[in-house]
């Protein structure tokens, strides 16, 4: 299937669960596969009238909040303050599924548009 041909997949995007070996043996992936299942809808939602520039800025500060708070998130200590990782996740895998095949990650799959080994 072309580009030309992929359709598009509506304001929301389209966003399911996947197989994911980490996730289905772990009870902290798989609540966080979850989160990501009803966050990514709303921010491609969000995202839809950003230009590429903003969606740029907007996967850098994603990626700089995963890669500086993610120990934090993961191994969160008792009373400890929220991270913002699950909706920076949430973020940059929502600007990745605009990409041709949309974005496959920690069990979920997440696209924009219609395209070959779409699991829909």
């Amino acid at each position: 299937m072309s580009e030309e041909e992929s359709q598009d997949q509506g304001p929301w995007g389209y966003t399911t669960g996947v197989q994911d070996e980490d996730a289905a043996r772990d009870a902290f992936w798989e609540n966080v596969a979850l989160g990501l299942l009803g966050l990514i809808p709303l921010v491609i939602h969000e995202q839809r009238n950003k230009s590429d520039a903003e969606l740029a800025a907007l996967a850098k500060d994603a990626s700089d909040a995963i890669a500086h708070k993610s120990d934090a998130f993961q191994f969160k200590k008792p009373g400890g303050k929220a991270t913002g990782v699950l909706g920076a996740l949430a973020a940059g895998m929502a600007v990745l599924a605009r990409q041709p095949g949309g974005v496959t990650a920690l069990g979920v799959h997440a696209c924009t548009r219609t395209h070959e080994g779409c699991p829909k």
